[in-house]
């Protein structure tokens, strides 16, 4: 049986593993989105520059890419974005989506250069 001061010491070291955890994800969710505005940024989507894409990212956060996917009207809220920008979001994601899937269907067909 434990006493209360090893009890105490494990629910210490699960806090702190609890704690080390939350400051990953926090991480990984900062490292992601930063990814995704350099993404939204890019060639891929005509007249959406590195600060569009930012105020993007900080207005819809870790729901950014479900933004896009599913109401990207939504984006109309954002300052700077038009009914253009929004247009260019949209072609764009569309456009990556197609080719995502074109080339999951290649693979699946081992057909890979």
């Amino acid at each position: 049986m434990l006493t209360v001061e090893e009890d105490l010491e494990k629910v210490a070291k699960v806090n702190k593993n609890r704690e080390r955890t939350e400051m990953f994800i926090k991480a990984l969710e900062a490292e992601t989105l930063l990814a995704l505005g350099k993404y939204l940024s890019s060639s891929l989507f005509y007249d959406i520059g590195p600060v569009i894409s930012t105020r993007i990212v900080m207005f819809f956060g870790a729901r950014t890419a479900q933004v896009i996917e599913t109401s990207v009207h939504d984006l109309l809220s954002v300052p700077g974005v038009g009914k253009k920008r929004m247009l260019s979001v949209k072609n764009g994601w569309s456009l990556q989506r197609k080719l995502t899937d074109q080339s999951a269907q290649l693979v699946r067909l081992k057909f890979v250069v």
